[in-house]
């Protein structure tokens, strides 16, 4: 829900609305408020596996960050020009293991080489119960942008934070006719800057592109 919301609906905010409920999976965490107005509330399990999907956001796509389009609704990216960093969730809507790769042809390395880099990330398998474990991203510079490329097992979901990024140059000037979204409403002239990038429909060029190259 969350991913179809940033695709199509493209807020300035997202909040989630129940974050504690009585004795029900709809809440992030489950509680026991108890029968007796003095009784304290507690918590009655573990929290919900997707108290740690929520922080697959929550944690990387922080506030004042620039919304990049993705030409697909199961990833979010998104930048932070203040800190030449990029931040990613990608998913596996699927029930079979896909390697998936997030090409991002507006951004390059700042100040690296083009060598092939891993970076350090987390995942979680809310079936498996395997929450915030580390994994490995693989980026790269292809064809003159960057790419990242990740394995990830059935409906699974990662999130990584790629630091020391730099908008290509002359790319604001090709697309200065396209809306920026900053998340939480925070407007900075980088933000806005770099939020021309932002695409609302599918490119190969500017924006974000992702696509699926096995499964």
């Amino acid at each position: 829900v969350i991913l179809e919301d940033l695709h199509y609906l493209q807020p300035a905010s997202w909040c989630y609305w129940q974050p504690v409920e009585h004795h029900s999976s709809w809440g992030l965490v489950e509680a026991d408020f108890g029968d007796a107005p003095s009784q304290e509330p507690r918590a009655a399990d573990l929290p919900h596996p997707k108290y740690y999907i929520f922080a697959h956001f929550t944690r990387f796509i922080r506030r004042g960050m620039v919304m990049l389009h993705c030409s697909e609704p199961w990833a979010a990216a998104s930048f932070a020009p203040e800190e030449n960093s990029i931040a990613a969730v990608i998913t596996n809507p699927t029930h079979v293991i896909s390697k998936q790769r997030l090409r991002l042809p507006a951004f390059v390395p700042k100040g690296r080489g083009s060598e092939r880099r891993r970076l350090q990330a987390v995942l979680t398998e809310p079936q498996r119960r395997r929450l915030f474990v580390p994994c490995e991203v693989e980026v790269q510079e292809a064809a003159g942008c960057l790419e990242l490329l990740v394995e990830l097992p059935p409906r699974a979901i990662c999130s990584v934070q790629l630091p020391n990024v730099s908008l290509i140059g002359g790319a604001e000037s090709k697309s200065s006719v396209q809306e920026s979204t900053t998340m939480d409403g925070v407007d900075s002239p980088e933000a806005a800057q770099a939020g021309k990038l932002r695409k609302h429909s599918h490119d190969d060029q500017l924006g974000v592109t992702v696509q699926m190259i096995s499964s």
